[in-house]
């Protein structure tokens, strides 16, 4: 494998866990019956910055989820699932 391969699977790797931390975020808004500006003011992470994740325009950070997780009342474990 190329070195430009490698860096190509890191990137989609990365992009799918990106969306897989979208999905769980997302479910449990739904189930908390949270929208994206209830969650911006929770987690004090502005909304358009959450929207940004959420269309995968930036990355999550691991302090983003544990923002995220205290604002939607889970463990961050919870949101990689």
């Amino acid at each position: 494998m190329s070195y430009k391969t490698a860096i190509k699977t890191d990137k989609q790797l990365a992009l799918e866990l990106n969306k897989n931390i979208t999905n769980n975020i997302k479910s449990i808004m739904a189930k908390r019956e949270i929208n994206q500006e209830q969650l911006a003011n929770k987690s004090g992470i502005s909304q358009s910055q959450i929207s940004k994740r959420f269309n995968n325009k930036i990355f999550y950070c691991v302090d983003d989820l544990a923002k995220f997780a205290k604002a939607l009342r889970c463990t961050t474990l919870q949101l990689l699932k």
